[in-house]
C-alpha cells in the first residue's frame, strides 16, 4: 500500500507519526508498504533524507509485512545509490519508473516542434 509520508511543520519526518501509520494499515490487513512511491514526498528530501527514511520504514513494519521503496530519481546515480541503500535496509522490493526527465540537445529541439 502507498502511503503518505507524515512530515512536521519543519517538512522533517515525523517519525513518531510515520511508525502509528505504519502500524494501522498492518493491523488492519494491509499485504505490503510502498515508501516514497508515487504519493509520498520523496522528492522533497535529499539522498540522506531518502535513505533514512527508509531505515524508519523497515525497522518500524520489521518483517510484518513486504516493504518496497521508491528508488525513482531524474539522476541515475541517486537511483542506484538508493537502490543499494534499500537492499542493505532490508527492503523486500523497489519500486521505480524509466526516466522521464531527459535533457533536450540541441538536435532534438527541431523534431518537438515538427521539422525533422
Amino acid at each position: 500500500m502507498p502511503h503518505r509520508d507524515t512530515l512536521k511543520e519543519d517538512e522533517s519526518v515525523d517519525e513518531e507519526s510515520t511508525g502509528k501509520m505504519l502500524d494501522f494499515i498492518i493491523d488492519r490487513g494491509v499485504h505490503g508498504v510502498l515508501a516514497q512511491g508515487s504519493t509520498g514526498e520523496g522528492f522533497l528530501f535529499d539522498t540522506d533524507e531518502r535513505m533514512a527514511f527508509a531505515d524508519l520504514v523497515v525497522s518500524q513494519v520489521n518483517g510484518r509485512v513486504p516493504v518496497g521503496f521508491c528508488v525513482e530519481s531524474s539522476s541515475t546515480a541517486v537511483s542506484v545509490e538508493l537502490s543499494k541503500h534499500a537492499e542493505k535496509a532490508g527492503a523486500d522490493y523497489l519500486f521505480t519508473t524509466a526516466p522521464y526527465r531527459i535533457p533536450i540537445r540541441g538536435w532534438d529541439f527541431p523534431a518537438f516542434q515538427g521539422h525533422p
